[in-house]
C-alpha cells in the first residue's frame, strides 16, 4: 500500500506543470512520500485492521445476546447509537490537529533540508550553532503540534470509555430485570453481561479508530492541492520546426513583481543561431523558461510554425527542443543512467555524442567509466563536467533547437568555445545562446546578438 500510495503522488507529480511544482518546496514533496506515507500507516491502515477485527467481536457478541432475548438486542442498539455519536464530538478538531502535524512535519524536513544545504555558509561564517537552533525550533513545533493531537485524541477516547461503561451498566440492569421476569436463568445475566462488555469495549476502540481513520483524509486533501495538467491531452502535438518561432508583444511577471518582459518580440528562424546578452535580471533566462513551454502565464503571443503555445501539447514540445541549464542536476546513479535518464539510443550513438561534448576526459579518470556511480548532485564533478552531462543529455534527445543558458560557462575559455563552435557548424542545429561573456569569434557567425 506503501508503495502504491507513493506512485499515485509521484504519478500526480510527474502529469503537473513546472510552476506548479514550484510552488511547494521540494522539501515538502519529501515530506509527504516519507512522514506523511507513515502517518496514513500509523492512523489509516493499522487503523483499518483493528476496526476489522472490533467489528468481527461486536457482531458474534450481538448473536449471542439475541440468543437469550430480543429485547437485549434493541438496548444495545440504542447505547451504539449514543456511542456513536460521542467522538463525532471531536471529529473536526482531530482532523485539524492532524492537518497541523502534518504541516510541522513539512515544516521540520524543509528546516532540516535547508539548514544542511546551508552548512558551508553557517561553518564559514563560525555560526554553526544556527544548525542547532534552527532544527530544534521547528521540532518543538512538531512536538507541539503532537501533543496537542494526542489530547484531542484522549479526551475523544475517555468520553468514549465513560460512555462505553454506563452502557454495560445498563445491559446489566436489562438482564437483572429479564431474569427477575423469569424470562432469562440467571447464569444469562453474566453471560450478557461479558458480551455487552465485549461489544462496547469494542464499539469503543472501534469508535476512535475509525475517527483516527478518518483525521487521514485531509493529508489525502492535501495532495489534491497540487493540480496535474490535463491541458496537454486535448492540444496539437508539436513536430519538428518547419520555419520559426515566433514572440509578439509578450508580457511577463514574477507573481505580483514588476514586469520582466514588456511588449518584447523576436522572431528564431529554422537553423540559425542567436545569442541573448544583457544584465542579470534582463530576462534572459525567462526568454528560453517561456520557449521551453515551463513558464505559461504570460501575456501575450508565442508561436511555433504559427501555432499559439497556449494550444500546443507542451510535453511533445519539449521532445523537440533541449534545456540545457548553468546548474543541472546530477543523479545519484550511473554517469550512463545521468545521461541516457530512460533513454534509448545505440552504443555507437553514445559514444559519438560524448565525443562531441568532449566528455571522454572524465569517463576515463572514473573507475568504472560509464557505469561509474556519481554522488547526489554530482558533488565529486566540477561544474564544468557537470555542464557536460548536460550538454551530452541534450543531444542524446536529438532535437534540432538547443537553448544554452549559461550552459558552458564553468569551463575554460578554450572548452567553452570548442563546443559553442562545434553547435554553430550543425547546419540541422536552431541554436539560442543566453551568456554573459560572447567570444567576438563565437558573436561573428550568429546571424543575430539580441541586447535584452
Amino acid at each position: 500500500m506503501d508503495i502504491k500510495v507513493r506512485r499515485d503522488l509521484m504519478t500526480r507529480i510527474s502529469e503537473t506543470n513546472y510552476e506548479n511544482f514550484h510552488h511547494f518546496p521540494e522539501a515538502t514533496y519529501t515530506s509527504w512520500l516519507t512522514n506523511d506515507v507513515n502517518t496514513i500507516n500509523d492512523y489509516g491502515f493499522s487503523m483499518f485492521f483493528f476496526v476489522t477485527n472490533q467489528i468481527a467481536n461486536i457482531v458474534l457478541s450481538i448473536f449471542s445476546l439475541l440468543t437469550f432475548h430480543y429485547s437485549l438486542l434493541i438496548t444495545v442498539a440504542v447505547l451504539t447509537g449514543i456511542m456513536l455519536l460521542a467522538p463525532k464530538l471531536f471529529t473536526r478538531r482531530l482532523n485539524q490537529r492532524s492537518v497541523a502535524q502534518t504541516k510541522m512535519n513539512e515544516e521540520l524536513t524543509k528546516q532540516v533540508t535547508d539548514v544542511l544545504e546551508g552548512f558551508n555558509s553557517l561553518f564559514t561564517l563560525g555560526l554553526p550553532k544556527t544548525i542547532q537552533t534552527k532544527t530544534l525550533a521547528s521540532s518543538q513545533k512538531l512536538a507541539d503540534a503532537r501533543i496537542d493531537y494526542a489530547k484531542t485524541a484522549g479526551s475523544m477516547s475517555a468520553t468514549v470509555n465513560i460512555v462505553s461503561l454506563l452502557s454495560q451498566i445498563a445491559v446489566l440492569v436489562h438482564a437483572a430485570l429479564l431474569f427477575m421476569a423469569h424470562l432469562i436463568p440467571a447464569g444469562a445475566v453474566s453471560n450478557a453481561s461479558y458480551f455487552a462488555s465485549t461489544i462496547f469495549t469494542s464499539l469503543t476502540g472501534a469508535t476512535a479508530n475509525i475517527a483516527e481513520m478518518s483525521a487521514v483524509q485531509p493529508i489525502f486533501d492535501k495532495y489534491e492541492q497540487l493540480p496535474i495538467n490535463t491541458d496537454d491531452q486535448k492540444c496539437q502535438s508539436v513536430t519538428p520546426l518547419e520555419n520559426q518561432i515566433a514572440i509578439q508583444n509578450l508580457n511577463f511577471a514574477y507573481d505580483q513583481q514588476q514586469p520582466v518582459l514588456q511588449n518584447f518580440s523576436w522572431r528564431i528562424q529554422k537553423n540559425k543561431k542567436y545569442a541573448l546578452v544583457g544584465d542579470s535580471g534582463s530576462g534572459k533566462s525567462t526568454i528560453l523558461n517561456l520557449l521551453v513551454g515551463q513558464l505559461t502565464h504570460y501575456s501575450g503571443q508565442i508561436r511555433y510554425d504559427g501555432q499559439d503555445y497556449q494550444r500546443l501539447d507542451l510535453q511533445s514540445l519539449r521532445r523537440q527542443i533541449s534545456f540545457l541549464e548553468q546548474s543541472p542536476h546530477v543523479f545519484n546513479a550511473s554517469l550512463r543512467e545521468n545521461i541516457l535518464l530512460g533513454r534509448e539510443i545505440t552504443e555507437s550513438q553514445l559514444r559519438a555524442i560524448i565525443e562531441r561534448a568532449g566528455l571522454n576526459q572524465l569517463i576515463a579518470k572514473l573507475p568504472q567509466g560509464l557505469d561509474s556511480i556519481l554522488t547526489h548532485n554530482g558533488q565529486d564533478l566540477s561544474g564544468g563536467q557537470k555542464q557536460r552531462i548536460s550538454l551530452v543529455r541534450g543531444l542524446v534527445n536529438g532535437a534540432e533547437i538547443m537553448l544554452l543558458d549559461e550552459a558552458t560557462t564553468s569551463l575554460d575559455q578554450r572548452a567553452s568555445d570548442d563546443i559553442e563552435q562545434n553547435l554553430l557548424d550543425d547546419p540541422q542545429l536552431t541554436l539560442v545562446i543566453v551568456t554573459h561573456h560572447l567570444h567576438e569569434t563565437i558573436a561573428a557567425q550568429l546571424h543575430q546578438v539580441l541586447q535584452i
